[in-house]
């Protein structure tokens, strides 16, 4: 479950400025490892469907506080840092939020990353990963993408998630405002980082004037590692975005990511209510019914979206007949095998051509 600390800042104190983004060189929107990033196992009809999921990043619960607990949460235009404990892999992680200070109406507001945020993310990532546009960009530091919020608008909306240019524009300073660390079980530091590490864009007044004034935006360096190390795997994006909710979304990029063994005769779990609960951060309620129906609407979803061609779930009952816990065991959809065996036959691949 999620653990508050009573760091508050002082309301007078200056607001971090995200770090300023170095344009990159023309030679960065072209090489070996950002190149294999953007090449995809699909027909050429549908590999602009394709993005790319990265290892523990994604893995990572960033988006899990809704904008009505960080109502409840502010304290004045303030909020605490946030931690919350997860597995990836078999191993504890927690990650720690610091919120980002976003100026609205005159004012400095302090904010943790969303669903709109998120959202953001996977759309700039997707465009970064299509090799048509060409406007990923990577070199021996970091990783990044070139684009205009009216490039990322028109994305959000043929996915089915309409912003507004000051909606985007305000969650393009959240996710370079905000600051995440991720430690593992021996509090070694992972990362430390904005989700997106820097941002170089245009002013609103600017952004009035021509509203495809170019943007930069450097992923955070787990990110920069992941395309470096190939330890991302090939999605549906256009599915993933298609899902109706955030927990069904983190559903389906978990699956893709971890089911990489998924057949006719080998079902993904058991993986337990409480597991969902702690690794995805999205069920926050407290009455075990309610957060039981919305992992099973969530996965009477992916069944319908064939993902899943069915699934079982048993149930461990307390006193009064209670719900303790519930074991889900996941048989994949012949479509879903079909898209695991081309992201498997793709990174074996790349690591044949990375290996010589």
């Amino acid at each position: 479950m999620n653990r508050y600390n009573s760091t508050m800042p002082k309301p007078g104190k200056k607001p971090k400025q995200p770090p300023v983004t170095r344009i990159p060189d023309d030679k960065c929107f072209s090489n070996t490892q950002l190149q294999l990033f953007q090449n995809f196992f699909a027909t050429s009809d549908d590999e602009r469907r394709y993005s790319n999921t990265v290892e523990l990043w994604d893995a990572t619960p960033k988006y899990h506080i809704s904008r009505r607990r960080q109502s409840a949460m502010r304290q004045g235009l303030f909020l605490p840092t946030v931690e919350h404990q997860f597995m990836h892999r078999g191993r504890p992680f927690t990650v720690r939020i610091d919120p980002a200070r976003v100026r609205v109406n005159g004012e400095f507001v302090e904010f943790y990353p969303a669903v709109s945020e998120e959202l953001v993310e996977d759309a700039l990532r997707k465009i970064a990963a299509d090799q048509q546009l060409g406007l990923g960009y990577m070199d021996a530091t970091r990783s990044g993408v070139r684009f205009t919020i009216h490039m990322l608008r028109k994305e959000l909306a043929a996915r089915g998630h309409t912003r507004s240019y000051s909606q985007i524009h305000e969650s393009l300073m959240i996710l370079s405002g905000c600051h995440v660390v991720i430690t593992s079980n021996d509090s070694e530091e992972i990362v430390s980082s904005g989700i997106l590490n820097s941002l170089a864009g245009v002013t609103r007044a600017r952004l009035e004037q021509d509203p495809k004034a170019s943007w930069y935006a450097d992923f955070c360096p787990l990110v920069t590692h992941g395309i470096r190390t190939l330890s991302y795997r090939q999605f549906d994006y256009h599915k993933m975005m298609g899902h109706s909710t955030q927990l069904a979304r983190w559903f389906y990029k978990r699956l893709c990511h971890v089911f990489t063994q998924a057949s006719h005769i080998n079902p993904y779990g058991p993986i337990k209510l409480s597991t969902i609960e702690r690794d995805s951060g999205l069920l926050d309620d407290n009455r075990r019914s309610k957060i039981a129906k919305r992992v099973r609407d969530v996965l009477e979803e992916l069944v319908k979206r064939s993902v899943l061609s069915r699934y079982t779930e048993t149930i461990e009952r307390g006193a009064r007949n209670s719900i303790l816990d519930i074991e889900y065991v996941l048989f994949p959809h012949a479509d879903f095998i079909k898209e695991v065996k081309a992201a498997n036959a793709r990174a074996k691949k790349h690591r044949d051509i990375v290996a010589g």
